[in-house]
């Protein structure tokens, strides 16, 4: 049998999003516009205008937490 890591995980099946993001500190546009709360066409959008920062390591779009983390800073806060 093998030894368990208490990961909440079998060690045949993937991580969940949020455990590959840990790790990896970087996310696809799909787990990024879910770690935001909003839509990828949006997320889109912030990428081409600018406002949000986007790596490319070959075909596939990364964002690192650090540049969700600041974009989500900047928006501006909502009086009560």
């Amino acid at each position: 049998m093998a030894a368990s890591t208490n990961t909440g995980f079998s060690s045949t099946d993937a991580p969940p999003a949020a455990a590959r993001d840990l790790q990896h500190g970087a996310y696809s546009i799909r787990d990024a516009a879910t770690y935001l709360g909003i839509g990828e066409t949006k997320l889109k959008e912030e990428i081409r205008e600018k406002r949000l920062e986007a790596r490319k390591f070959g075909t596939r779009t990364l964002i690192l937490r650090e540049a969700l983390d600041a974009w989500r800073l900047r928006l501006p806060v909502r009086a009560a």
